[in-house]
C-alpha cells in the first residue's frame, strides 16, 4: 500500500511538470506580451520569484522613505505655510510605511496583496501630499507642484510596482495631480497646464520602462524555467533508463550486471567494516522441463512469482537478483553463514509451500540453493565467493534437488559442502 501510494505520488509530481513544462512552452511560444502568465505558470513564478521580490521592495522602500524625509527641507522654503501639515504627513507615511515594509518582509504575502497594498498606500499618500500643498499660497509653491510627478517616477521605476497594478496607480495618480492643480488658486495657467502635462508625460514614459522591465525579466524566468524543467525532465529519464538498464526484464529483479555491480559494493563495504557477506545461488529444479510441458509463458509467469517470492524472504539491503536463464542470486551483506543458511532454506520452503505444479516431474516446482560466505581479506575475493556458493548449488543440484547445501570451511580453510539438514 505504502509503495503504491508512492509510486502514485511520484506519477502525480511527473504529470505536474509536464503541465507546468507545457505552459512554459506556449508561453514562449505566444505572441501575447501581456505581463502575466497563465495561473499555473503566475503561481510558480511568484513562488520563485517572491523573495527577490521582497528584498527589492524593502530596499526601494527605505531609500523611497528616505528622500521623502530629507525633501522636506525644500518644503521649509517653497511651502512654508503648509509646512506643519506637511511634516505631519511626512512624520505618519513614514512610520506606516515603515511599519508595511516590515509586514512585508516577516509576513508570506499573496502577491496581489502585496502589490496592493504598496500601491494604495503610495497612492493615498500622494493624493493627500497634492491635497495639502493645494492649500498653499506661498509665491514658490507652483514650483513644487512640479515634484508631484516624482511620486509616480519612484513608485514605476523604483520601487517598480507589477506593471498590472503600476498601470491603474499611475492613471488614478495623474488625474489626482490634474484635479489638485486646477484647484490650486494660486498657480497660473501656465503652470497648470505644464504640471499636467509633465505628470502626464512622466506617467508615460515610466509605465513603459515598468512595462519593459517586467516583459524582461519574466521572459528571463521562462527560459531559465525551461532550461530547469527540461534538465530535470533529462534526469528523470536518465534514472528511469539507469533503472531500467539495471533490471531484469521479464522478473523485475536485479539483472547480471546489476548484480555485479552490487556485489563490488558490498564487498566494499566489508573490506571497510571487517564484516561477513553471504551469497545466495539459486536455481530452479528441473525447468526446462517445464518449460517443455507448461509453454514458456507459463514458464516466463513461473520466473516472475519466484522473484517476488524471493525478495519478500530477504531483508531491505539484500539484491535479489536473475543470474542467468532459471538462476538466481542473492546477496546478503553483513550476514553470517548460519543466518544466511536459514535465509536460503526459508526461501525453499517458501517455493515448495506455492505448490505449483509442475507436469514434468509429477510434483511441484521446487528450487536447489547454494551457500556460501567470506569475509574480505587477501585470501579471499568475491569471485572466491561466487565460486563457493555455485559449488553449493552444484552439490544440491546433484545431491537430488530441493535442498540447501553450505560450504562451510574446515579447520585447515577447506570448504565442505554439507546439506542443511545434516549441518544443523
Amino acid at each position: 500500500m505504502v509503495t503504491r501510494m508512492m509510486d502514485m505520488t511520484h506519477r502525480s509530481d511527473e504529470a505536474e511538470q509536464a503541465a507546468l513544462h507545457a505552459e512554459v512552452r506556449r508561453a514562449l511560444q505566444s505572441r501575447s506580451h501581456w505581463p502575466v502568465f497563465s495561473p499555473l505558470l503566475e503561481d510558480r513564478f511568484e513562488a520563485d520569484t517572491a523573495s527577490a521580490r521582497v528584498k527589492h521592495i524593502v530596499r526601494a522602500g527605505i531609500m523611497m522613505m528616505i528622500v521623502a524625509n530629507a525633501y522636506r527641507v525644500v518644503n521649509w522654503f517653497a511651502l512654508n505655510d503648509v509646512f506643519d501639515a506637511l511634516l505631519i504627513l511626512n512624520t505618519l507615511g513614514a512610520v506606516l510605511y515603515l511599519g508595511l515594509l516590515v509586514v512585508t518582509q516577516w509576513v508570506r504575502l499573496g502577491a496581489t496583496t502585496r502589490e496592493t497594498l504598496h500601491g494604495v498606500f503610495l497612492l493615498l499618500y500622494l493624493l493627500l501630499f497634492v491635497s495639502t500643498t493645494t492649500a498653499s499660497h506661498a509665491p514658490e509653491s507652483g514650483y513644487d507642484a512640479m515634484t508631484y510627478m516624482l511620486f509616480i517616477v519612484a513608485v514605476n521605476t523604483v520601487l517598480r510596482l507589477r506593471f498590472i497594478w503600476a498601470l491603474p496607480f499611475s492613471i488614478i495618480a495623474v488625474a489626482g495631480i490634474a484635479v489638485g492643480v486646477s484647484l490650486h488658486g494660486s498657480l497660473p495657467q501656465s503652470v497648470k497646464i505644464l504640471v499636467d502635462t509633465s505628470s502626464l508625460t512622466a506617467a508615460a514614459f515610466t509605465l513603459y520602462a515598468n512595462y519593459a522591465m517586467e516583459v524582461s525579466q519574466r521572459q528571463a524566468y521562462l527560459l531559465t524555467l525551461e532550461r530547469e524543467l527540461a534538465a530535470e525532465a533529462l534526469e528523470g529519464t536518465n534514472a528511469i533508463l539507469s533503472t531500467l538498464s539495471a533490471t531484469d526484464w521479464l522478473t523485475g529483479v536485479a539483472n547480471r550486471r546489476a548484480f555485479e555491480v552490487q556485489l563490488e559494493r558490498d564487498w566494499g563495504l566489508a573490506a571497510r567494516t571487517g564484516a561477513a557477506m553471504a551469497l545466495i545461488m539459486i536455481d530452479v529444479d528441473q525447468f526446462k522441463s517445464y518449460n517443455d510441458r507448461h509453454g514458456h509463458p507459463a514458464g516466463d509467469a513461473c520466473l516472475r512469482r519466484l522473484a517476488a517470492l524471493m525478495r519478500k524472504h530477504v531483508r531491505g539491503s539484500d539484491t535479489v537478483a536473475r543470474y542467468g536463464g532459471e538462476e538466481f542470486a542473492v546477496i546478503l551483506p553483513m550476514m553470517g553463514l548460519d543466518d544466511a543458511a536459514a535465509t536460503g532454506e526459508r526461501i525453499r520452503q517458501a517455493v515448495q509451500a506455492l505448490a505449483m505444479p509442475h507436469a514434468g516431474t509429477g510434483s511441484v516446482i521446487t528450487i536447489s540453493v547454494g551457500v556460501a560466505v567470506a569475509t574480505p581479506s587477501d585470501s579471499t575475493s568475491k569471485e572466491g565467493l561466487v565460486q563457493a556458493a555455485d559449488q553449493a548449488l552444484y552439490r544440491a543440484k546433484a545431491s537430488g534437488r530441493n535442498i540447501v547445501f553450505v560450504a562451510r570451511p574446515d579447520e585447515a580453510g577447506v570448504l565442505r559442502m554439507t546439506a542443511l539438514q545434516q549441518a544443523a
